[in-house]
């Protein structure tokens, strides 16, 4: 990570602490400071866009190259953020000649990997063009390109099951939305089910209840689905320790994914049960003359 990028982290950080202090100075009532941080911030972009750089600098901090690119792949000095869902497209720019979203990318190797924002994938359990939501997303660029090429195709699925074109991980982001109830645990449910992510993450401004927290943790239980690791994690949650303020972060989040890419590597197997790919018919014995 250059010394710009890691002004650009620095500055978020400094802002929305700034931000939250302003806030709360000038309005009254629980109620009203709600609605004024929902504005402010963009229904949660910029804590999206702070999650995002969080991830490029753990990938910087372990010596794995990154680069801010532009939708085509090219190399950008800035980051278009998206500011709603939407498709991933290749195209630079879009019909009113302005830039499309950037992505980072990041070297794996002789292979390219690449974290999104906002960004619409295929429900793996439905048909015909049927789209969620993942508020980041890590994926291949070999990926990537499938993705943008099969919007509006309408076509079905053949293997609705197959990994090859599924995130590496997902995360989705809760920042301003009450945590405590159960049917946030049920809604990740159906969306890591649908989506079929490696790794899936439900990331938090405060802690989730355990009930939730239990919920979001057993979904890796689904490994059929291609779910091998799945976390609720609190992010950006300031702790008070004295005098000291500390942001934690997922320590446990890149190791595991580094892991998991390791041994996708190393196997060969692009996390697809055999099972899945094809069903082989068995031979009936004849029947006794």
């Amino acid at each position: 990570m250059n010394d710009d990028e890691q002004y650009l982290i620095d500055q978020l950080n400094n802002c929305l602490g700034e931000l939250a202090a302003l806030i709360n100075a000038k309005n009254q009532g629980k109620r009203r400071v709600q609605r004024a941080i929902d504005a402010y911030d963009g229904d949660g972009k910029l804590f999206e866009a702070l999650t995002l750089f969080r991830l490029k600098s753990l990938f910087d901090e372990e010596g794995i190259r990154t680069q801010i690119c532009r939708s085509d792949g090219s190399p950008s000095d800035s980051f278009v953020l998206r500011g709603s869902p939407g498709e991933l497209t290749r195209a630079r720019e879009d019909d009113g000649k302005l830039p499309n979203p950037s992505h980072i990318a990041i070297d794996m190797g002789d292979r390219r990997i690449e974290i999104h924002n906002s960004v619409e994938w295929p429900d793996r359990l439905a048909s015909y063009g049927a789209v969620h939501e993942l508020d980041i997303s890590i994926a291949e660029t070999a990926a990537c390109d499938w993705l943008s090429d099969w919007y509006g195709k309408n076509e079905w699925l053949q293997h609705r099951t197959v990994r090859e074109h599924a995130p590496l991980l997902g995360m989705e982001l809760k920042f301003h939305r009450d945590v405590s109830t159960k049917a946030l645990g049920r809604e990740m449910t159906g969306l890591a089910y649908t989506t079929c992510p490696m790794m899936f993450v439900l990331g938090t401004r405060r802690e989730a209840p355990y009930a939730v927290r239990a919920q979001v943790g057993s979904l890796r239980r689904l490994h059929r689905r291609g779910i091998k690791w799945s976390a609720c994690l609190t992010l950006w949650q300031e702790k008070k320790h004295g005098h000291d303020r500390e942001r934690p972060w997922a320590a446990s989040l890149l190791p595991a994914f580094l892991k998991l890419w390791n041994k996708r590597l190393r196997s060969g197997e692009e996390y697809l049960e055999k099972r899945d790919v094809a069903v082989r018919p068995t031979r009936r014995k004849p029947p006794p003359a």
